[in-house]
């Protein structure tokens, strides 16, 4: 038996999420189809993280045990043969029986990509947000730096715990940058709640239009009130970069 390490890059556009549902498209069940086509078994996938209908992926991580003689080249070679042409599985490889694609995780990291001041894509409106207000990026920065650190963000999540302790994220970088004509945001914490990355950015978004403070940003958080945050911005810019182990 062995533990299989799937490195995976996804356009979300046609999917609901990465999670499996009966009787719709998801990545997590187009993946095991294809499994069960090479292997003739049902193979359970382990994924390192749930993204959202729409949402992409450039690093999503996920594992499988596997009892077939198939080496990792061939089972890459298979993979790709099947699967649709917006799945692809960059890399795979063997990994210690204890390796969990998500509890093993120390990290992720989450790309946003905005185009702002009007300038309007066809080519890129799935994997951008498009606004006609142009942002202000140091304004943005300014209203980001009350995020950084160990934080209650039940504020800026649609699932909100009993238990106080898994509320608590530690958020170690935010950084923004414009190329290409697109405003791209980074942020990397330990674990994030579900909405968060899109909650957060909303805010900053509402900052750098000059509809809120940044320091009000810091508010919504102390507040540790959903209704208080100020908007969750659409899937598609959203991007899952990289799992940390």
């Amino acid at each position: 038996m062995q533990n299989i390490r799937l490195l995976i890059e996804y356009d979300g556009t046609n999917y609901h999420g990465w999670q499996y549902q009966p009787d719709l498209p998801t990545i997590q069940g187009t993946i095991q189809d294809v499994t069960k086509r090479i292997t003739g078994s049902y193979l359970p996938l382990i994924g390192a993280g749930r993204t959202d209908a729409g949402v992409h992926a450039t690093g999503q991580v996920a594992s499988f045990k596997d009892c077939s003689r198939l080496d990792t080249d061939s089972w890459r070679k298979a993979l790709n043969s099947l699967l649709p042409a917006d799945i692809a599985v960059l890399r795979v490889e063997v990994v210690p029986d204890d390796f969990h694609a998500r509890y093993s995780a120390k990290g992720k990291v989450y790309e946003y990509r905005i185009i702002d001041g009007g300038h309007i894509s066809s080519l890129r409106r799935n994997y951008t947000f498009q606004l006609h207000d142009l942002l202000d990026i140091n304004i943005m920065r300014k209203a980001s730096l009350c995020f950084l650190g160990l934080h209650d963000f039940s504020a800026y999540s649609s699932s909100r715990y009993e238990d106080k302790k898994k509320n608590l994220c530690n958020l170690k970088a935010i950084k923004m940058k414009r190329s290409s004509g697109e405003i791209i945001i980074t942020l990397e914490a330990d674990r994030f709640l579900h909405h968060m990355v899109r909650r957060i950015i909303g805010t900053l978004v509402e900052a750098g239009r000059g509809r809120i403070r940044p320091e009000d940003a810091a508010g919504i958080l102390r507040s540790r009130d959903p209704r208080m945050a100020v908007t969750n911005l659409p899937p598609q810019g959203l991007f899952l970069k990289r799992v940390l182990y």
